[in-house]
């Protein structure tokens, strides 16, 4: 979804509210005004229709200012990790921790990349890196990288504006090793704008493998999954993967309408069959602030859904 018009320069770490009103703004960071893209300024634009139209960037800043060189911890800079520091990557957005299968029985770490630009003029499509645990800490041998495109059994397509790897969840979804989830809150279904999807990557004794389970990609316009593709659900925005009894995934939908009421939000949940993540025994399950026995009722703007834990 592009809020800000056709610009020059990086545009990155967008943070969205919206008022008792249902008026929504978005405050994110900017290098347009920056030959060599490294001078920020901040903006801000505003719609009163859902999203449809936007207002004209309004710079916020009065001076421009620098953004660090590199980040104080674990990121794209650090020597022998996988691609490069890029303005507006937020490499850590999301991060995961469980033994996905590497050597030993060390945790391993998923770190998501909601911002990552995969060629030219795709932005913010996202990307995952994962690091392996070794008996002296992380290491960057045999790490992976994943994205829409990459390698090319994940299901999906790099799209600007999907933010693959804006969430992750990892957890027994199989059997063997741990599994991780990864949210994909911009993925347009068709025409249908940011009603989002959640990409599934198994677990294997070489570690995330693609074949055998192969990965999966979840909305709410496959059969039985419970809900429909609707613009600006955000279904993927957040995840959580349960730790006992029959697994399940809980995927966060908080731009999903109730009825008529707008934004209100809603919890797909997922159940494990044999093989993985299936939607008939037991069924998925949809949740929202009007289901029977969940207190309070939907209001607009609520975002139900957000965060899951």
């Amino acid at each position: 979804m592009r809020i800000n018009g056709t610009v020059t320069g990086h545009q990155f770490q967008p943070s969205l509210a919206a008022n008792q009103d249902g008026e929504l703004r978005v405050v994110y960071y900017s290098t347009q005004n920056s030959m060599t893209n490294r001078k920020i300024d901040v903006y801000e634009v505003s719609s009163i229709d859902d999203g449809a139209h936007w207002s004209s960037p309004d710079r916020v800043t009065d001076v421009s200012f620098d953004r660090p060189v590199t980040g104080p911890n674990f990121h794209p800079g650090v020597a022998n990790v996988g691609d490069q520091a890029e303005a507006g990557d937020r490499f850590g957005a999301a991060v995961a921790v469980a033994n996905f299968g590497g050597a030993g029985t060390r945790s391993d770490l998923a770190v998501g990349i909601p911002g990552e630009e995969l060629g030219t003029g795709v932005f913010d499509s996202g990307a995952v890196q994962v690091f392996y645990g070794t008996d002296a800490g992380l290491g960057t041998d045999n790490q992976q990288t994943f994205d829409q495109d990459f390698p090319p059994d994940v299901d999906g397509a790099r799209e600007s504006g999907d933010l693959f790897g804006s969430s992750l969840a990892a957890g027994q979804l199989s059997t063997g090793q741990a599994d991780l989830a990864i949210g994909v809150p911009g993925e347009d279904a068709g025409s249908i704008v940011d009603s989002g999807a959640v990409n599934v990557i198994y677990g294997g004794t070489g570690g995330l493998q693609l074949t055998s389970p192969a990965d999966q990609l979840w909305d709410q316009n496959l059969p039985n999954v419970e809900g429909a593709d609707e613009a600006h659900d955000l279904f993927g925005s957040a995840l959580t993967i349960s730790g006992g009894g029959t697994p399940w995934l809980a995927i966060g939908v908080p731009g999903e309408a109730v009825g008529t009421v707008q934004r209100d939000g809603a919890v797909n949940v997922l159940y494990v069959g044999s093989s993985g993540l299936q939607t008939t025994s037991p069924a998925d399950q949809i949740w929202d602030q009007d289901s029977t026995g969940v207190p309070d009722t939907a209001e607009a703007g609520d975002l139900f859904g957000a965060a899951v834990g």
